[in-house]
């Protein structure tokens, strides 16, 4: 164990050395697909419909991170749908999607679609370049919404190379006005470096590189012969001057390895920080709920009956959890009558609660959800003490009492809200006013009510 201690050093400062390197790289799919924001995490994904798949190229090896959310443009409880993801063609992975509804936000875009809770996806990108394409077979939702995070270490400028154009050997006829070059695709960067060579070759490797038959159809002289002391015998022979070397055209194909090649490289990609600073999120929207509750209430310890309540419950919810947590105030009324028969007397005290509360509803993905609650309240009391019969009036005071409660329910989605279903248990100290030992007012409650969502 203690001679392998550096080599386990060694292997996790590589693992270190690699996670560093690594960034996040901006990438566009290369099908045309309509951008969305979605306002509860600003994030900015692509909408994929069942018809239309979404293709993308990247150069790996590197990390795909995906976050995915179903919609539609009806507010059901559950959205269902097959992602079937494919690389080079081939099928990779099939993900049967069932995923809840979303409660809050919407689409910058596309006020219209409501989306389900995300799902994350992480795909390692092995080396090279790689096609993925993300289709969708629909369930009961419309579309699909695809975020897209790519962390990779590797060059992605190959990707651009099959799309960019440069510039390749151009003839006589090709040349433009001035020093611009006219645009012609290339095939690859590869057909590109071979021309290249040519390009910086010098006449006299040209004429080197030469076939034999060409060089054969070249009229070389023969060297004269040197004099002789004594020339032979006969009449003397004219003098002849050397025939010079006759040089045969060039055919048109060897003129464009004396053309100089220009080649334009493609522009390196910009930053992540750059792009994302430009595509700057809107300000995310408000999201409200308004609600309305009736039932009864019955305090823990009898200071009269059952008696009928009333409140306004205004809500904030809060851009976490996925709009799961709220907090908000709520504005009630009720009355609570007691009759002393022994005494003819009646004893009726007016309750004005106001709460600052808050919410938390559980991710059972069900079409009820549990909810519980805490919060702290203040009641204004009003008390009139008087005399059943004649109506005399013994007393009539009012005072503050503070207290808190509990809360827990059940709520289903329904139209554009919730309805819903609570019971609390609360506790209140203090002289409300006409009592002298001080009740509890609060005690249970059951009630029912909708509240919207806007």
């Amino acid at each position: 164990m203690k001679n392998s201690a550096p080599y386990i050093v060694a292997i996790l400062m590589f693992v270190l050395a690699r996670e560093a390197v690594a960034r996040e790289v901006f990438v566009v799919p290369a099908s045309n697909h309509q951008p969305l924001t979605c306002t509860t995490d600003d994030l900015s994904g692509y909408q994929v419909m069942p018809r239309q798949p979404l293709k993308l190229d990247l150069v790996g090896p590197g990390t795909l991170n995906l976050t995915i959310r179903l919609n539609h443009t009806k507010p059901f409880a559950e959205f269902s749908g097959t992602l079937v993801i494919s690389k080079n063609n081939k099928p990779l992975k099939t993900l049967e999607l069932k995923l809840f509804r979303s409660r809050m936000g919407n689409y910058l875009q596309n006020k219209k679609l409501l989306f389900s809770l995300p799902k994350k996806l992480r795909i390692a990108v092995p080396e090279g370049v790689q096609h993925y394409t993300f289709s969708i077979k629909p369930g009961n939702c419309q579309s699909l919404y695809l975020a897209i995070q790519y962390e990779s270490e590797a060059d992605q400028s190959p990707v651009a190379h099959d799309d960019m154009l440069a510039l390749v050997p151009l003839g006589e006829a090709l040349k433009t006005e001035g020093n611009e070059l006219p645009l012609v695709p290339v095939a690859s960067a590869e057909k590109t470096a071979e021309n290249k060579e040519p390009a910086t070759a010098t006449a006299a490797p040209v004429a080197a590189a030469k076939p034999a038959a060409e060089t054969a159809a070249t009229v070389v002289p023969e060297p004269p012969r040197p004099a002789t002391k004594e020339p032979p015998p006969g009449p003397t022979a004219p003098e002849t001057t050397p025939t010079p070397p006759v040089k045969l055209p060039q055919p048109e194909a060897k003129r464009e390895t004396e053309v100089k090649v220009a080649v334009i490289s493609p522009p390196p990609p910009e930053a992540p920080n750059t792009v994302r600073a430009e595509a700057v999120p809107a300000a995310r929207k408000p999201q409200f709920s308004l609600g309305l509750k009736l039932g009864q209430i019955s305090a823990l310890q009898r200071v009269g009956g059952m008696s009928l309540t009333g409140s306004l419950d205004a809500r904030y919810i809060l851009p976490v959890m996925d709009g799961r947590l709220t907090i908000g105030m709520e504005f009630g009324a009720y009355r609570y009558l007691v009759e002393i028969t022994t005494e003819n007397r009646r004893v009726t005290t007016w309750v004005v609660p106001i709460s600052a509360q808050i919410y938390y509803r559980l991710p059972l993905k069900a079409w009820l959800e549990p909810f519980v609650g805490l919060g702290a309240d203040a009641f204004w009391c009003r008390g009139r003490d008087e005399h059943i019969y004649s109506g005399f009036l013994y007393a009539s005071r009012s005072g503050m009492v503070f207290g808190g409660h509990l809360a827990a329910g059940l709520e289903s989605a329904l139209g554009p809200g919730f309805v819903m279903g609570e019971v609390r248990a609360g506790l209140s100290f203090g002289n409300p006013g006409t009592w002298l030992n001080g009740p509890n007012i609060y005690g249970l409650a059951a009630t029912a009510g909708y509240r919207l969502i806007f």
